[in-house]
């Protein structure tokens, strides 16, 4: 939980880096439930040149991917992150260790994301 709170402060911090055009594709909704929640006293920084995820929590990175598979990806890039986020797992032996996937989590929002269009 408590890593989760500072993904979330990652996640703004990111979010104000990144131009507008890109940021209001995201549900204001959801921008806030990140906000309201996240660590404030966490401190992190990033710059829009220099940003490398590598360089935040597991947690941020699963946000993001999630936050560019839903609103940003296409349905080939989508695609693609499903295939790794498997393959992953399957090197990992994650999906059966943990009560949920980034497999079942990014098919899911794939499955739904080609039915509404």
């Amino acid at each position: 939980m408590e890593n989760e709170r500072k993904a979330f402060r990652e996640i703004i911090e990111i979010l104000s880096i990144l131009p507008s055009e890109v940021v209001t594709l995201i549900p204001q909704e959801l921008i806030q439930y990140f906000s309201d929640r996240m660590d404030r006293e966490y401190e992190c920084h990033f710059e829009y040149e220099t940003l490398d995820l590598n360089q935040t929590l597991e947690e941020t990175k699963d946000i993001f991917t999630a936050l560019f598979i839903t609103y940003w990806s296409t349905d080939e890039q989508c695609a693609k992150l499903l295939k790794y986020y498997q393959n992953q797992e399957k090197m990992n032996n994650t999906s059966h260790t943990s009560s949920f996937s980034t497999s079942d989590i990014l098919k899911k929002i794939h499955d739904e994301k080609t039915k509404n269009q």
